[in-house]
């Protein structure tokens, strides 16, 4: 085992590693190593090294193994107090990514089933209640891998698991750490060198499955530009570097005992530290090691930090369950679909940092460029079969009195506090009526908007029927009274529906019990980040030979003036006779037919206009296309141009100003000679995309 707590012991183990790697260091080292290691091995003499005297850049390639020339290099650098801080940095790149290439969009399927031992995600939450089957359904890790066995640990049941499966030195070390998360890490440590498999940070949520970042791989570190990270760690069983950092903890407990400084032994720093030590001093036991640095900007796509999951063993007001954990055991859509053309709709999808927003003055909100450069990934899609849920406001549903999440903004609309006083979370005896036909919910929260169709209800609804094939039309499908007769003429268009189809529930007052309800997946997470599937399921009503060449202005002139939350672009006038003089058609999208919006969209390379519905329509057009948008309020359409492959312009207004019968209008304004500036950007790009 490796100590270098004292000058003595370093002299040992830099001379007893020089001794192994004498061979190479007279072969490939510059003299400046060879002098310094002749030097200590003849005279033991621990003197000092600089790395700044080595010109790193002149590394011969003649170098068969440029690793070890760099743990040579920071085995002299190392004395009791320093190290070479830059080495971590020259390794990493000498690793390559596995086969992963993170810089393009992709998706993937979860190929292990049922789990195996490697196939572990372990938590510990010593400070919190156990977290039980119950619980787990809404933990990130449990809901997106359903090829891995899940296990959070509570304070008793780390004490447990260290008593039957490590030493009495471990559960010593255990019970005599102070802080919370030093337990916590030390018991992940331990349990992950005898079991191996993940062991995650709480404070840790997972968006998808993570089989792909373990893949063809025996230990998986996370980095960022200060070094290591522990907060996410693959291991084989028994590593050996694992064990290192677990004995390393062990002497220090006992050396310090109560005066425990958590720098020095729990923080990352440390752990950084010790893993160069182990993999400079110790290298010919880890070179055969296959190891995947990944970065923490794409870690951060598969998992995000935040707290929501951490008081989940608490008490809650409003009990849930994440439709994806709680029908874990279905996983219906794992036998995809009876439609050959389906790609992805039960896979897991990635979609790396894009650059296709470009905003025209001053910038109003800067997380919609911060969203654009960050990947994210999203868990697969699924279908299930369900019986006995109840259906309650604005098309939410329950089961078992706890409601069901899945995840998207619109369902989640639920948890806000203002409409659970307009509709509570239905008990038993408030069942209405009971439904006895197989049903599809197709409307939500957005059914009385034209965008949140087109985003939102079609393609779910569309999953259903990519699962049911010609047994969709047996269900019935449940609308709201307030459904507008354009959602209906939706429905009725894209899955060929017929009146005789719908059943209308009153939301106002009604609580349906539902014997057996299809539910699916939505193809968009909170933020709106999209899921593949949404092209996918357009790609069916795409104009076939169809190449874009139209430039159009979707105008809002014709918008219902009783819409609650009306923008009125002051400069409208304005702004369409511009678009006129750059050759731009101005239509109003609500004059066409649903078929004649599709050809529109289909022939369409660039289109403009006001923020709202109208141009989610680019779900139409299969090729990508110039979009640009004035004053947007949200950043949908940019996510959609991101799995489009689609360039965003956006123009802020210059002001704003509220007014109306209940101050609910928003009048807002944007100069000339803006508008000329963003004309000018929009055609501009439109040339360089061509």
């Amino acid at each position: 085992m490796l100590f270098i707590n004292t000058e003595e012991n370093l002299k040992k183990e830099k001379i007893c590693f020089f001794n192994t790697h004498l061979d190479f260091i007279h072969q490939f080292m510059p003299d400046l190593v060879k002098d310094y290691v002749t030097g200590l091995i003849n005279n033991e003499v621990l003197l000092p090294f600089n790395i700044n005297n080595i010109d790193l850049k002149l590394l011969d390639d003649n170098v068969f193994d440029k690793k070890l020339f760099y743990c040579i290099l920071y085995v002299c650098c190392r004395e009791i107090d320093s190290c070479w801080e830059g080495f971590f940095f020259y390794i990493q790149p000498l690793y390559p990514a596995l086969g992963i290439d993170f810089s393009s969009e992709f998706s993937f399927e979860n190929t292990t089933s049922p789990p195996s031992d490697l196939y572990s995600i372990r938590q510990c939450r010593v400070d919190k209640p156990l977290y039980t089957d119950s619980v787990n359904v809404n933990v990130g890790f449990y809901n997106k891998n359903e090829n891995f066995n899940y296990q959070c640990y509570d304070d008793y049941s780390a004490k447990e698991y260290l008593v039957n499966y490590c030493s009495p030195k471990a559960l010593l070390a255990y019970k005599n750490i102070q802080y919370p998360q030093a337990k916590s890490d030390f018991f992940l440590m331990a349990s992950l060198y005898t079991d191996g498999g993940i062991s995650a940070d709480v404070c840790s949520i997972a968006q998808s499955n993570l089989e792909i970042l373990i893949k063809n791989t025996d230990f998986l570190l996370i980095y960022d530009d200060k070094g290591l990270q522990k907060k996410f760690i693959f291991a084989q069983p028994r590593n050996l570097f694992i064990l290192y950092h677990l004995n390393f903890l062990i002497e220090e407990m006992n050396y310090f005992g109560a005066d425990q400084d958590y720098d020095n032994l729990f923080s990352r720093s440390a752990f950084h530290s010790n893993f160069m030590d182990y993999y400079a001093f110790c290298y010919q036991y880890i070179k055969d090691i296959r190891i995947n640095f990944l970065h923490d900007d794409i870690y951060t796509a598969f998992v995000h930090g935040g707290i929501s999951e951490e008081s989940l063993s608490c008490a809650n007001d409003f009990p849930f369950m994440v439709a994806k954990g709680a029908f874990r055991s279905q996983e219906i859509s794992k036998h995809t679909s009876l439609i050959p053309n389906i790609e992805v709709s039960s896979k897991n999808f990635y979609v790396p940092p894009t650059n296709n927003l470009t905003i025209i003055g001053h910038d109003n909100n800067p997380q919609f460029i911060n969203r654009v450069q960050t990947p994210y990934s999203l868990p697969s899609l699924n279908v299930w079969e369900v019986d006995n849920v109840d259906l309650y406001g604005l098309g939410w549903v329950c089961k078992n009195n706890q409601f069901i999440s899945f995840e998207t903004h619109l369902s989640n609309l639920a948890f806000n506090s203002d409409y659970q006083r307009i509709w509570p979370l239905p008990k038993n005896n408030d069942i209405t009526k009971v439904i006895e036909d197989e049903c599809i919910i197709a409307f939500n929260a957005g059914s009385h908007c034209y965008g949140h169709y087109l985003v939102d209800d079609l393609p779910r609804i569309g999953l259903i029927k990519d699962y049911l094939g010609n047994e969709f039309y047996d269900k019935k499908f449940i609308i709201s009274k307030e459904t507008p007769e354009w959602g209906k003429t939706l429905l009725k268009y894209f899955f060929n529906l017929r009146d005789d189809h719908f059943i209308v529930f009153d939301f106002s007052k009604e609580i349906w019990r539902l014997n057996k309800v299809f539910l699916s997946s939505y193809v968009t997470k909170d933020n709106y980040n999209f899921h593949g599937y949404v092209r996918q399921f357009y790609r069916q009503y795409y104009q076939a030979g169809v190449k874009p060449y139209r430039r159009v202005c979707l105008s809002r002139a014709l918008c219902n003036p009783n819409t609650r939350h009306q923008r009125i672009f002051q400069s409208r006038e304005v702004f369409e006779y511009l678009a006129l003089s750059y050759d731009f058609e101005v239509i109003c999208p609500e004059s066409l037919s649903i078929e004649e919006q599709i050809q529109l969209m289909a022939e369409t390379t660039c289109q403009i206009g006001e923020h709202g519905s109208a141009q989610h329509s680019s779900v139409f057009n299969p090729y990508g296309m110039v979009v640009g948008t004035l004053n947007p309020i949200g950043d949908i359409q940019i996510a959609l141009g991101r799995v489009y492959n689609d360039k965003n312009i956006i123009c802020y207004s210059d002001s704003i100003e509220w007014g109306g019968p209940n101050n609910e209008v928003l009048y807002y304004d944007i100069e000339q000679e803006k508008l000329i500036t963003f004309f000018e950007k929009v055609l501009q790009t439109l040339r360089d995309d061509h």
